[in-house]
């Protein structure tokens, strides 16, 4: 069964969690510093390259599940990028290939402490 790594509006607080209904916890995650974390107003998004870690959640999934994600959350500069590593196997997550012109750095990479700043 595939795997998702999850670092946004998909987190168990966050306010899309229901898109992972069916999938199941595996645990947190925080990737290398290799990625800088960004929003738009329709979204948030890793882009690559970059230097800052990434705190997530990996689940497991079903491909029906994933390809139903992918009709979800892949659109226009988010694509479903290729896999990274995890204390849980490889885990596949959503990025943006190239950044909207509307794009906006977040200062780290904890998107739930970033909201919770912004309150």
């Amino acid at each position: 069964m595939p795997r998702l790594f999850a670092y946004a509006d998909c987190l168990r607080s966050a306010p899309n969690h229901h898109l992972l209904d069916g999938a199941r916890l595996l645990g947190h995650h925080r990737t290398r510093p290799r990625f800088r974390l960004f929003e738009t107003p329709q979204e948030t998004a890793l882009f690559e390259p970059g230097n800052i870690a990434i705190e997530g959640e990996v689940y497991t999934l079903s491909d029906a599940h994933l390809a139903w994600l992918d009709q979800h959350l892949a659109h226009g500069a988010m694509t479903r990028a290729t896999t990274l590593s995890t204390p849980y196997g490889k885990a596949w997550y959503y990025r943006f290939d190239a950044l909207p012109d509307t794009a906006r750095p977040l200062p780290h990479g904890d998107w739930l402490a970033y909201r919770t700043e912004r309150v």
